[in-house]
């Protein structure tokens, strides 16, 4: 079929070449379509091999491999070890002497010496001096003179430390305060060379021993001896003596844990004091507390509970608090949320009433103890980041015998004590509570700055008594501590405290109780240091620079601004 089609082709081309030179004239022609050759259906041969795969017959094959060790040359150098620069150890002055003057004649020394360092021990020695003149009183004398020595000492055993301490206070002051409108104070006592001066002798002795396993399977023991003794200008002496004792140990998981306590005291009376059944009274209390402790996964718990006797003028009392606390993550490392339930017997003694207010009247009759039946808190703690932390809480504490400071106004009252005259303090007991809503928070910048703030807002509430007397209705704190290259040391402080009343009556013949008002105050003080060198350094303080004259007691309004400048060696 190619083979004819290939000869007509041939043909026509042929006889289309003959007729060139034919003149074809004027002729037209039509064309339908292009022309579109078409190959008729063939049947066309598969060349695809086909094979039968209906079984198979894999050949059998055997496989031995033998093991030949492969012989090498290679030798392993020797790795240097890499040398690490030792930290370069800070050198420690043995001696710290600080000296400074201020104003209303005031003067201030302090000495600190210590042991260098050492595996054995350690001991060291603290003297301390603090006095002025201050009068914030035109016609009362604010005279005050501090003084402290302090020993102390620790010899490292083992797997124990053994610790000692032995302190003097002296602490001499006046009575300048007033009482209400009387702006006359008479002489507290007549036969005294100074009528309105206190002082304080304090003597405080301690030996104990505490163990410092590294690893947690051991038995933890922790005793300790305390003796502290008191006197003061009015023949008044308070022996206490103290043993504390504590011990646990860790089961698997379970942290088990006892602590002991042992308090006895007695305090005589006062020269001018009318004895009677509570005075040279002997008093003591035991406390117990056995605990546990556990941390689950995340949750710390720690259950246990106090009991507690107590001996006062009666019948021996005894108090049992819970002990409960729990502590739960709500993010990881970051806030926690906190629970608590406990309670206690805090001890109320002559040391600790003029501790709290040394203005106290020498011949007050302690009789009992204060006792926190009831305290629950909660709320959340944590980090917002590696330089701020935060901690928000409320807590209800219920009270029994709560020690209220009021002024001693009998003289006033039914003029019958010629000894009392309304600038000292009595105590009265009350029950009550307390609701604290308390919220703080920190940063910390490494070493150059420091800034915290607290606050507590505080709802105190008496049974008995008319207001709880001298509790503030708030308490604020901020500090700020900033530090320039090491050379300059910035200390900003401001405190202050929310309203609180003092107790005063009134004028007639059957005298009613009023309550007198003690404006919140706010206290602001600047420190700056200059550091010369590693051993010399210039310091001035600047107090009370919002120039406000306040009262913590109820009469006794405090100096404005002072100030006081001065220098610290170390050798």
């Amino acid at each position: 079929m190619k083979k004819y089609l290939l000869i007509a082709i041939l043909n026509i081309v042929w006889f289309c070449s003959l007729a060139q030179d034919k003149d074809l004239g004027d002729k037209e022609y039509v064309i339908v379509k292009d022309y579109k050759p078409v190959l008729a259906e063939s049947n066309k041969i598969s060349d695809t091999p086909e094979g039968d795969t209906a079984y198979s017959n894999p050949p059998k094959m055997n496989y031995n491999i033998e093991s030949r060790k492969l012989e090498t040359n290679f030798e392993a150098g020797v790795i240097k070890a890499v040398k690490i620069k030792d930290e370069p150890i800070p050198k420690l002055y043995r001696t710290l002497a600080k000296l400074g003057i201020g104003s209303y004649e005031t003067y201030t020394g302090e000495l600190f010496y210590n042991t260098a360092r050492s595996k054995t021990g350690q001991a060291g020695l603290h003297l301390k001096h603090f006095s002025g003149r201050p009068n914030p009183l035109q016609d009362r004398t604010g005279t005050f003179s501090q003084n402290k020595g302090e020993v102390y000492g620790k010899y490292f055993l083992d797997h124990a430390t053994f610790n000692s301490k032995f302190v003097y206070d002296r602490d001499a002051f006046h009575y300048y305060g007033f009482y209400g409108s009387h702006g006359e104070i008479d002489s507290v006592i007549t036969t005294k060379p100074d009528e309105t001066q206190q002082r304080f002798n304090n003597f405080n002795f301690s030996a104990g021993i505490k163990s410092n396993w590294v690893t947690g399977d051991h038995l933890d023991y922790d005793a300790t001896l305390e003796y502290n003794g008191i006197n003061d200008l009015f023949e008044v002496k308070e022996n206490n003596f103290m043993v504390r004792g504590g011990a646990g140990k860790k089961f698997d998981e379970n942290y088990f844990g006892l602590n002991l306590n042992f308090d006895y005291f007695k305090k005589t009376e006062a020269d001018f004091e009318v004895t009677d059944a509570y005075s040279n009274m002997s008093r003591y209390i035991v406390n117990m507390n056995p605990y546990f402790k556990r941390d689950f996964d995340r949750i710390h718990l720690n259950v246990g509970f106090n009991f507690a006797l107590e001996h006062n003028s009666g019948p021996v009392a005894a108090h049992f608090y819970p002990d409960v606390k729990l502590s739960v993550p709500i993010a990881e490392n970051i806030v926690y949320v906190f629970a608590d339930v406990t309670g206690g017997l805090m001890k109320k003694n002559y040391k600790t009433i003029t501790d709290e207010n040394p203005f106290t009247i020498p011949s007050v009759k302690l009789t009992n103890n204060e006792s926190n039946d009831l305290v629950l808190d909660g709320g959340v703690k944590g980090n917002f980041s590696s330089k701020i932390s935060f901690l928000a809480m409320v807590k209800y504490t219920k009270i029994s015998n709560m020690v209220l400071f009021v002024n001693d106004t009998a003289l006033y009252v039914n003029g019958s004590d010629s000894t009392v005259h309304g600038n000292m303090f009595n105590i009265v007991y009350d029950d009550g509570n307390v609701l604290d809503l308390h919220a703080e928070v920190s940063y910390r910048a490494g070493e150059k700055l420091t800034v915290s703030f607290a606050y507590d807002y505080l709802n105190w509430t008496a049974d008995v008594q008319e207001k709880a007397w001298h509790k503030p209705g708030s308490e604020a704190r901020l500090m700020l501590k900033y530090n320039l290259k090491d050379k300059l040391q910035a200390n900003v402080t401001l405190l202050s405290a929310g309203n609180q009343y003092g107790r005063s009556f009134t004028t007639d013949i059957i005298p009613q109780v009023v309550p007198v008002k003690l404006k919140g105050y706010y206290d602001f003080n600047l420190g700056l240091e200059y550091r010369y060198n590693k051993n010399l350094s210039f310091y001035v303080n600047l107090n009370n620079l919002f120039f406000s004259r306040y009262e913590q007691w109820y009469g006794y309004p405090l100096e404005k601004f002072n100030l006081l400048g001065g220098l610290t060696y170390s050798f």
